[in-house]
């Protein structure tokens, strides 16, 4: 009888210890550094700062791209992107288009495999892939927290740098004046 109980708490402890974490998922509020890189053409790597709200619908990419700063910031319940040229630290031209989505759409990851535990960028990271050859893509995060780290496609590598849940103001999201001159 003992020994019946001591199995099934081993083969308990034993389905836990290797079963898959939780299905990783970004917050709805977040600030993150980021380095992209293009695996095929080093002209297309740049590093910025991506911030994102559920709530308020919106997200701004701030970036370097060949030496010049960019700031995209998309306003999805006003379906309309703004794109702002900044010159010495100020928006200096702004151009702006439509966008279809009317919703702000964070990365999905029900459909990804767990693979296991692996170092990725000087941390214990979980793997995660989706599709094979050409249509792979691989996620990584820090166990526990599901901190997302990076971001492996066929073409692309987005590494994640800082990344923090944090409660952005409306400002962050406001369209600069330059914006709305004819």
């Amino acid at each position: 009888m003992n020994f019946s109980i001591v199995l099934i708490v081993f083969a308990a402890a034993f389905a836990l210890a290797f079963a898959a974490p939780p299905t990783p998922k970004f917050p709805n509020e977040a600030r993150t550094g980021f380095y992209f890189h293009d695996d095929h053409n080093s002209s297309r790597s740049h590093h910025g700062e991506w911030m994102y709200s559920t709530e308020l619908n919106a997200e701004l990419l701030h970036a370097i791209y060949a030496r010049e700063e960019v700031t995209n910031l998309t306003r999805y319940h006003d379906r309309k992107t703004y794109m702002i040229v900044n010159q010495h630290g100020k928006p200096a031209v702004c151009t702006s288009h439509s966008v279809r989505q009317d919703n702000l759409t964070l990365p999905n990851f029900s459909d990804f495999k767990y693979v296991g535990e692996v170092h990725r960028n000087g941390h214990v990271a979980e793997e995660w892939t989706h599709g094979q050859g050409r249509d792979k893509v691989t996620f990584y995060d820090v166990p526990v927290t599901q901190t997302p780290l990076e971001i492996d496609t066929s073409n692309d590598v987005i590494t994640f740098q800082h990344f923090e849940k944090a409660r952005l103001p409306a400002s962050v999201f406001r369209v600069p004046d330059i914006c709305h001159r004819a």
